[in-house]
């Protein structure tokens, strides 16, 4: 069941964006959002500030930043970010969810969700390896998952210490030598060891997937052809999927994953048991009503809950998952009504 919980669909460029409930102003990059697992917050990166809203009592808060770009670390009333998501990035928890990590000024930044506090991720090991691309957290080790486009790293951000894992590009036609570059998007199943990853340029979106240890880079839907307009009825088998523009990829404890179908106005579930894809919500031209997912329940028609360029769904532990609007922005929480 979709409701707006936050926001009424107006740009906000005013400093900060503190409000309750749908009387806020939110910023045009709503879309890049995360929950906390325990149902209480919901976390938003602005393009210079985190903002935390609280779910208990619908208040919008900034967290940490001034307001404008830069890159400075300290205290919430200093620290200066430079947070851009539309071509790749990441963010994540810290599996207790005291600490925020993501990708910003080209840099790891760390969070205390008490304080504010910001801290860089940085040493000489992370130095010279081509540019960081994407990030995701580990939700039961709290490990830092990096990909650069030098190379894949395991970062333990308690100790610092960092390890490579050699991925095989060419065995399952990975990225790389004319074939586009490496996932901006990536999200890990520590439970199942696998990690996957979203690029939003080749073919118009491809879709991989490798072993958390390295080896083999699947190109998962490696038979669609980029073609934008067939990507609404591409529903089915993962090699066939079509995508244009995706952005944002995150796995729930189900194993799934969740992509941002970007210019398809949808999300994208992928199960890794029977290697298929389905649509969150009915889209334009779908062939059946398997493509209504019980708890998004509404009039099947997807504009109606996703008019504007999804990216990034964020879930807690009671099965509620929720969207930022990136065009008209607001937040949506997609309730659970069912088992």
């Amino acid at each position: 069941l979709g409701e707006t919980i936050a926001g009424h669909g107006v740009q906000a460029k005013r400093i900060p964006f503190d409000a309750v409930g749908r009387a806020a102003l939110l910023p045009s990059s709503a879309s890049n959002l995360l929950a906390s697992r325990d149902g209480r917050h919901l976390y938003l990166f602005s393009h210079t500030q985190i903002l935390r809203f609280d779910l208990e009592d619908n208040r919008l808060e900034t967290l940490a930043g001034l307001g404008w770009p830069g890159y400075h670390d300290g205290p919430a009333s200093t620290a200066q970010f430079d947070i851009n998501f539309y071509q790749a990035g990441g963010h994540g928890l810290s599996p207790d969810g005291r600490s925020l990590y993501l990708l910003a000024n080209g840099v790891i930044r760390q969070i205390d969700t008490t304080t504010g506090e910001t801290a860089t991720l940085w040493n000489e090991e992370l130095a010279g390896k081509g540019g960081l691309r994407s990030l995701t957290v580990g939700s039961h080790s709290g490990k830092l998952y990096l990909l650069f486009y030098s190379g894949y790293y395991v970062m333990d951000p308690e100790t610092g210490s960092l390890r490579r894992y050699p991925l095989d590009l060419q065995s399952g036609n990975g990225w790389g030598k004319g074939r586009g570059g490496p996932p901006g998007y990536i999200a890990v199943d520590e439970e199942r060891g696998v990690v996957y990853g979203v690029e939003r340029n080749r073919k118009s979106g491809a879709f991989y997937r490798w072993p958390i240890d390295g080896g083999v880079v699947e190109w998962l839907n490696h038979r669609a052809t980029g073609n934008r307009g067939a990507q609404y009825t591409s529903d089915g088998p993962v090699s066939t999927m079509q995508m244009a523009n995706p952005g944002g990829c995150v796995v729930d404890d189900a194993g799934f994953v969740y992509i941002g179908a970007g210019d398809g106005r949808t999300f994208r579930r992928f199960d890794p048991e029977t290697e298929t894809v389905l649509s969150l919500c009915r889209v334009d031209g779908a062939s059946s009503g398997k493509n209504t997912l019980e708890w998004c329940r509404g009039d099947g028609k997807r504009n109606r809950v996703f008019g504007t360029w999804p990216g990034f769904l964020a879930f807690d532990n009671a099965g509620n998952r929720y969207l930022g609007y990136g065009v008209w922005p607001r937040l949506v929480r997609l309730k659970r009504i069912s088992p």
